[in-house]
């Protein structure tokens, strides 16, 4: 085996140079380079820790706000939220709320105005009729409308009383939904009810309207007795559900604001002869009137009278007004000088029609419609109304209108159009009548024009129908 050949080297010494000379520069040189390069090496290093802390910064920031709940939020924040959930909930939020944990407890029972929202709800079982409460049930009732009013302190009371509509059992009645003692007790606090809202039958009406009601709740033409004080409330609303006749009982209340009010039965005059038609009502500032669904047309009239006993009114709302049989015996024309503003919301097209050729509103500024085309089809509803024939109706009524400046028909169901709510959606024209009738006619909601409508009208197909009214 042959090894390999190996060369050998010989390397002189390095002989020390004179001062100055070429080897003394260089390591001068290599000297800087270092410093140079420690300096690179120290900055980076710093730059890199910095860096690393600030991410390791970030990423717990990141868990924090990933493990974030309610307990983290203000106190103001928590305030808001449950002032919210109070005023539209009917489920007894505050007490709910104030058991969570002991800071929600603290901040619930800190604010007197988040125990002012009193429900007593009893809800519809559709489709069945609605079984009586348990009387644990109706005690708890009780217990909590007093808690309530308790908590709540001096604080004015926002109450709503609904009952059911539907009742189980012949011997069923108003005490099986509703607790005696919590009506009682509202009662005793009716000076701090600001808002009250009743879903009610006679038999309710007549036990919570009157300080001490007589033996017979039904068939009343005239008071009973003294209404209890109200004398802050702003807003009334009185849903009727029943067949009995019954005097109104609220006649005399000196800050009402807005009255809603629905169904039948309602008699506002303590004599029902014709001699007596107008309400011995006192709201002195009422300004804002609701009627939903009567159930005739003499109903109906009943309630529009108190437009003029009231001429305060400046808004009249009709909602979910269905098609009267007996609205077309009428051919004497209402007028009604006052109003400012008329909405029709979700009624029948054979009402609507109508009553654009019954009724005048000599002071009416502002007309809204709101227009369902999906329930307004020839084929799905036998007493639809054209389009073109409902235009002629509101066009007859808006030229008795000489004041009016605003026609508006929205879509009653906008969520059927997505981009509804973009811009351009509206279409604004201003369409003259009459040398003195020249409102501004909005469209909103609808699709403006294009292949991708979806419904049998658009915006300006339907404006096009009023231009066909335009005074040439």
């Amino acid at each position: 085996m042959s090894l390999p050949a190996v060369t050998a080297h010989i390397v002189e010494p390095i002989c020390a140079s004179h001062p100055g000379g070429p080897l003394d520069a260089a390591v001068e040189e290599l000297s800087a380079a270092l410093t140079q390069i420690e300096v690179v090496i120290s900055d980076t290093t710093s730059e890199i820790s910095e860096k690393t802390h600030t991410s390791k910064v970030d990423e717990v920031a990141t868990v924090r706000v990933r493990q974030a709940s309610f307990c983290d939020l203000p106190s103001e924040i928590l305030l808001a939220i449950f002032s919210y959930a109070c005023q539209v909930g009917e489920s007894w939020e505050a007490l709910s709320f104030s058991l969570v944990c002991g800071q929600w407890r603290t901040l619930m029972l800190a604010d007197p105005n988040l125990w002012s929202n009193i429900a007593l709800i009893a809800s519809d079982l559709f489709p069945d009729p609605t079984p009586s409460l348990p009387f644990s049930a109706l005690l708890r009732m009780a217990k909590l409308t007093l808690l309530y009013l308790e908590r709540s302190e001096d604080c004015m009371l926002s109450v709503t009383v609904k009952m059911p509509t539907r009742f189980r059992g012949l011997n069923a009645n108003w005490q099986s939904y509703i607790s005696v003692g919590a009506i009682n007790f509202l009662q005793r606090n009716s000076h701090r009810i600001k808002h009250l809202h009743l879903r009610t039958d006679h038999g309710l009406l007549h036990a919570f309207a009157y300080e001490e009601p007589c033996l017979v709740d039904s068939g009343h033409e005239q008071p009973c007795s003294d209404t209890i004080p109200l004398p802050h409330l702003i807003s009334l609303s009185v849903e009727y559900v029943s067949r009995h006749r019954f005097y109104f009982p609220f006649q005399r209340i000196s800050r009402l604001k807005h009255l809603a009010l629905g169904n039948e039965g309602l008699i506002f005059q303590k004599s029902p002869s014709p001699s007596h038609i107008v309400p011995s009502l006192t709201f002195p500032r009422l300004t804002r009137l609701v009627v939903s669904e009567p159930s005739s047309f003499h109903q109906f009239c009943r309630t529009m009278t108190l437009i003029n006993a009231l001429p305060r009114i400046k808004q009249v709302i009709l909602k979910r007004i269905p098609r009267l049989a007996d609205l077309s015996i009428s051919r004497q024309q209402v007028i009604l000088p006052e109003t400012s503003l008329l909405r029709i919301s979700k009624s029948s097209d054979a009402f609507l029609s109508t009553f654009c050729r019954v009724y005048q509103f000599s002071g009416l500024k502002a007309f809204e419609l709101d227009y369902d085309i999906a329930e307004r089809s020839a084929a799905s509803s036998p007493t639809a109304v054209a389009w073109s024939d409902l235009v002629c109706d509101i066009v007859y009524f808006i030229r008795r209108c000489p004041m009016v400046q605003t026609i508006t028909v929205r879509n009653a169901r906008e969520s059927c159009y997505p981009n509804a709510n973009v811009p351009g959606a509206q279409l604004v024209e201003e369409v003259v009548f009459e040398p003195q009738i020249s409102p501004n006619v909005h469209i909103i909601g609808f699709p403006i024009d294009g292949p991708e409508t979806e419904g049998p009208l658009t915006a300006r197909a339907m404006m096009e129908f009023f231009r066909g009214f335009e005074l040439k």
